[in-house]
């Protein structure tokens, strides 16, 4: 489950379980702005083959109030800057739904082009970036890479542009930067397409789950 370091010099280093231990966690998960809530995909340690749902939480821990209810797993929560709301990934599709888990869930367009993954929240206009990988009936043979590229859009799903081939982008903190997974190395970029820079040359490389400082 998550932990959580207590940042005082007498306590530096040690670490304080903060998820509930009766819950498995899945998956990247997402910190509010205001650093108060955490949210993540999980299920049930008491029954792990019901699909991984969408959880809720503060950052001190106490117990976690479940989003979603879809058939399919869901993964990559993401807060919206203000932390009203949540994107997230079902099925290949990508949803916003109420952090206070009230009314339904909005379906945003995406790429059209296979199914869309891993979306990230612009922590200053909430512009989505995500990764489309191409449908498994027209892509390359088994055994072979889907090819992924990585897009962006308005949080209603309007103005989508496609930035460039890569997977699993985030943003930096200040929104003008991401960075992203191509062929298990780490890129960073300026949102312009400029400033390309590889930062790690080894094999294989975890998708970035933190935003950069």
């Amino acid at each position: 489950g998550f932990v959580a370091e207590v940042d005082e010099p007498s306590t530096r280093g040690r670490l304080s379980r903060v998820s509930p231990e009766n819950l498995y966690v899945a998956g990247p998960f997402d910190v509010s702005r205001d650093e108060s809530r955490l949210v993540f995909a999980g299920r049930l340690a008491s029954n792990p083959s019901a699909p991984v749902q969408i959880y809720i939480m503060s950052v001190d821990g106490g117990t976690p109030t479940r989003l979603t209810s879809e058939e399919e797993d869901c993964y990559w929560p993401s807060f919206t800057s203000d932390a009203s709301g949540v994107v997230f990934e079902t099925g290949g599709v990508l949803w916003r739904i109420q952090a206070d888990g009230r009314g339904g869930k909005t379906r945003l367009p995406g790429s059209g082009i296979g199914t869309d993954h891993s979306p990230a929240v612009n922590p200053i206009n909430n512009a989505v970036l995500f990764t489309s990988r191409s449908d498994p009936s027209e892509g390359p043979s088994m055994g072979e890479r889907f090819e992924e590229l990585i897009w962006t859009m308005r949080s209603d799903g309007s103005g989508l542009t496609q930035y460039r081939e890569g997977a699993s982008p985030r943003w930096s903190q200040t929104g003008d930067m991401i960075a992203f997974d191509q062929k298990a190395d780490l890129w960073t970029m300026n949102l312009d397409g400029t400033g390309l820079k590889l930062q790690t040359e080894f094999r294989p490389v975890i998708p970035p789950a933190i935003a950069l400082a």
